[in-house]
């Protein structure tokens, strides 16, 4: 009998003995997929014949349209515009997206995230954004980048 017990009671113990189990959740990835030379040219030829309709427009905050527009406004239109993609309206929005790449990795199509505001790169170091000047092209490393648009950097994203 005190056998019985004393197994009884190893039994007892080792049913309230708790079970580490691990599990692991899989955390999705994104794959950029990377196009070819012809499909890049089409593309950054597209992107930049798009920007030309918008150099000029005046700058309104809060409008999304060709006779007036904010930053964000414009890159949502051109998105539209490039490959049918509908972003959030508002820059902040917009940072949340894509993958991360670096300045120096920039490809057409890729936004340039800014303390509330956003631009889209085009091409050869180009950028198309609405500044209070309108919609116009900057190039990276000009002296307005210096000296306004690179204290206000913080990111860019790939969407495309």
């Amino acid at each position: 009998m005190k056998h019985f017990i004393l197994y009884l009671i190893i039994m007892f113990n080792f049913l309230l003995t708790p079970i580490k189990v691990k599990i692991t959740i899989p955390i999705p990835t994104y794959q950029i997929i990377p196009i070819t030379d012809t499909e890049l040219s089409i593309r950054t030829s597209l992107v930049s014949n798009i920007a030309k309709e918008y150099i000029g427009i005046p700058y309104n905050y809060g409008s999304a349209n060709k006779h007036a527009t904010d930053c964000s406004g414009l890159v949502q239109q051109m998105y539209i515009q490039i490959d049918n993609i509908k972003l959030p309206r508002t820059s902040t929005q917009m940072s949340r997206l894509g993958v991360k790449v670096c300045l120096d990795s920039l490809e057409v199509g890729d936004l340039l995230c800014f303390s509330g505001h956003v631009a889209m790169y085009i091409n050869n170091d180009s950028i198309v954004h609405a500044t209070s000047q309108g919609v116009v092209y900057n190039i990276i490393g000009d002296n307005v980048w210096n000296s306004y648009w690179i204290k206000r950097y913080k990111f860019s994203k790939r969407i495309l």
